[in-house]
């Protein structure tokens, strides 16, 4: 078995990728999951050809800039699938002194507990695609999901003491306002829910989506203000992000340049 993480893209210094941190940023092949919206579509959709880079190559362009990150952001992809390459990857960032983000759809409980109880990671976000019905969740990701292994978790995480966030992307056309307001009842509480604006790129894994219709700022602000339970909520977008607390009041995180 291949001992090294696989890797098909990287980059080096990134302001958003994990806000608050300056990251570098991981991208690897291959997915559980077919979202009709997901950007990555090279990634998913043709796996097995798309680009593989050594994590020598990784490192060393940290070693060109100066190591002047934080830490490093995974994502994929799913990087959960890799296993054993993930947490050894995920030590080999620890043991120089970078912190790490995971991305993940949470279908792998027990790899994630794994990294959790070694404290290989600082901060993970659980991608949710709709609410956690098997219809729904079919509809989106295009295969039967294994909600018992997400469900599991969403409990770990809540459990763990570890800084994370649960986040949803909001797409009209796919996954309604109703999706995401029960799908926040259902976790019913937790540290931070993210409501993510769907962008219509080229790229994406099913084609139809490219020219679909993306949601409004007012949209997604009401979608927010609906969400209960969370110790934050927050509103991304490409311009930045907001807190929307329970109050009307609106905190501006405004984005930085790379």
């Amino acid at each position: 078995m291949n001992r090294w993480l696989e890797i098909s893209a990287f980059i080096p210094k990134s302001v958003t990728d994990w806000p608050g941190r300056v990251s570098a940023v991981v991208f690897v092949p291959g997915c559980n999951y077919s979202c009709h919206y997901c950007y990555s579509g090279s990634l998913i959709t043709a796996p097995n050809t798309a680009p593989r880079i050594e994590e020598s190559a990784f490192f060393e362009s940290l070693d060109q800039n100066g190591w002047n990150v934080e830490g490093v952001t995974i994502t994929g992809g799913e990087p959960t699938l890799q296993g054993n390459e993930l947490i050894g990857f995920c030590e080999e960032l620890q043991l120089n002194g970078l912190k790490v983000k995971l991305d993940t759809n949470g279908s792998k409980p027990l790899v994630l507990q794994t990294l959790l109880e070694e404290d290989l990671v600082d901060y993970v976000a659980l991608d949710l695609k709709t609410a956690l019905f098997p219809k729904q969740y079919r509809d989106v990701t295009g295969v039967q999901a294994n909600l018992s292994a997400i469900w599991k978790s969403v409990k770990i995480l809540k459990w763990s003491g570890i800084d994370y966030e649960f986040r949803t992307t909001f797409v009209p056309s796919l996954v309604s306002a109703g999706d995401i307001v029960e799908l926040s009842r259902q976790l019913s509480r937790g540290r931070r829910f993210v409501l993510q604006q769907f962008h219509a790129v080229p790229g994406i894994v099913n084609k139809r989506f490219e020219t679909a219709r993306e949601p409004t700022y007012d949209q997604l602000l009401s979608i927010a203000k609906q969400i209960r339970g969370f110790q934050e909520v927050r509103i991304r977008t490409s311009k930045g992000e907001e807190v929307v607390s329970p109050a009307p009041t609106v905190q501006k995180i405004k984005a930085k340049k790379q």
